[in-house]
């Protein structure tokens, strides 16, 4: 039978389990039940395109790790290789209640444990199957461990690092083609399939989610992809995506602006450069969120350009699955925070500002927190490109 080729090592797959439950003895938990697929992928290597459908891993103190998936996915498990550290697995099939399979293993499986962890903040669980699950294992106990594997894995190893280098790397190169797409005329669509069709060939996996192409009053979505937009005469069209290596993906936002636009936009193109700057100058291991937070805010508010600022200016990276490219439950670059930067996370650092629905202008970085420092990652020209 063919075997699926692990991104890394056993031994790395060992250490995460390792710190993993060191994390769940310190919080008492007996048994953690893994059912966000980017923690399950990280802890094991086993993936399935299938996210929506109903998946967990069973991670005990001491003893076998097991899965439960759906049995269309047998086959992605089947074909885990023998040193994987999954020891057995268990399929449900589409007519069948896959909580009481759960129930079931954790019951025969797992007698001792009685304190079982689980990720309440997550999409995958919902909270019908977690009141379902709560009432079969009626006598056991329940603790909220949504932060526990994903505050572990916040720091990166050295093979995920050369995973978001190489991601670094194709979103520069589909980056500049796609740059070279917008052109007075050129529809938002046109040049997302040059985006799409770059990454690829660059070498990406399939991606988070889908590149924003927001061309002129689009800008200033936050969030859009192609509707037929054409590129005009002084509107910016602002580009957001990223590649993906093994599911770590490494952003970037680029803004093009063919010919003059109105002294508005041009001041906050300005803005976003010498902004983003300033949150490069404040950032290394130690300081905190809100160090860069203000350290952007005071380049805003001189420049004039507050009522631009509408969200965050960064957060951390990891593994992603659809529908973001971010590391779920991800810390967020925001006024306030005392979290601090620290050496093997990765964040992506932005400055993104918009008039809502009228225009929109943005740059931004992949960056490695070091011990001395940080390192920029995506290496394309950040400023506003004029044609």
């Amino acid at each position: 039978m063919a075997q699926h080729i692990l991104p890394f090592a056993r031994a790395e797959y060992l250490d995460r389990l390792a710190r993993t439950r060191a994390a769940m003895e310190k919080g008492g938990i007996d048994l953690m039940l893994v059912f966000s697929p980017e923690n399950i992928l990280w802890l094991t290597g086993y993936q399935a395109k299938g996210i929506f459908s109903f998946q967990v891993v069973m991670l005990p103190l001491a003893g076998d790790v097991r899965l439960v998936t759906r049995a269309v996915d047998a086959g992605n498990a089947s074909c885990m290789p023998d040193d994987a550290v999954i020891d057995d697995y268990e399929i449900y099939g589409d007519t069948a209640p896959p909580v009481a399979v759960v129930a079931d293993l954790v019951r025969s499986g797992y007698a001792g444990a009685r304190r079982l962890g689980v990720e309440k903040i997550n999409p995958f669980l919902g909270v019908a199957r977690f009141d379902a699950l709560t009432a079969a294992l009626d006598g056991h106990e329940f603790v909220d461990a949504s932060l526990l594997i994903d505050r572990v894995r916040l720091v990166k190893s050295r093979a995920e690092i050369e995973c978001f280098r190489k991601s670094a790397a194709i979103t520069d190169a589909a980056m500049l083609d796609t740059i070279a797409a917008v052109q007075i005329g050129a529809s938002d669509r046109e040049i997302a399939a040059v985006s799409l069709a770059s990454l690829m060939r660059h070498g990406s996996d399939y991606c988070s989610t889908w590149p924003n192409v927001m061309v002129g009053w689009r800008g200033g979505l936050g969030h859009a992809a192609w509707d037929g937009t054409v590129v005009a005469e002084g509107e910016p069209t602002v580009l957001e995506f990223a590649a993906s290596v093994q599911r770590y993906h490494a952003p970037a936002f680029r803004s093009v602006i063919p010919g003059k636009p109105e002294p508005e936009i041009a001041r906050a193109a300005d803005c976003v450069v010498e902004a983003h700057d300033a949150a490069l100058a404040a950032l290394g291991p130690g300081k905190t969120m809100n160090d860069l937070d203000s350290a952007v805010r005071k380049v805003v508010k001189a420049a004039d350009c507050e009522r631009y600022a509408h969200g965050r200016f960064g957060y951390s990276l990891g593994l992603s699955f659809p529908p973001t490219w971010a590391q779920s439950l991800s810390i967020n670059i925001v006024p306030g925070s005392d979290e601090t930067f620290d050496p093997g996370v990765l964040f992506h650092v932005l400055v993104y500002l918009l008039e809502p629905a009228t225009f929109g202008v943005a740059t931004s970085n992949t960056v490695l927190i070091t011990e001395t420092g940080f390192e920029t990652l995506t290496k394309s020209p950040k400023a506003p490109i004029y044609i």
